[in-house]
């Protein structure tokens, strides 16, 4: 198989609602809250934009400690000359 290749895409600043988190509670897998992104920015050579409210990130912490992440975002990118 041959190497994976990657490349820089952007910077991504959301604002997320911390006040309104939402804690479902445990699940069998972990600790699961919803997060509600407020809006925010992405940034890099190739591509640049918003990132429009009403996404979320739907995290869970596991028991070992780690946190999973589901962020689901919806972006609208600016036209960039490359």
């Amino acid at each position: 198989m041959p190497d994976l290749e990657t490349e820089f895409l952007c910077d991504v600043v959301v604002d997320v609602d911390w006040w309104g988190m939402i804690d479902i509670g445990a699940t069998p897998h972990g600790h699961r809250h919803i997060v509600y992104i407020k809006g925010g920015t992405f940034d890099g050579p190739k591509i640049k934009g918003a990132v429009l409210p009403g996404g979320a990130d739907w995290f869970i912490r596991r028991p070992d400690g780690l946190v999973e992440l589901d962020v689901r975002v919806a972006l609208r990118t600016a036209m960039m000359a490359i």
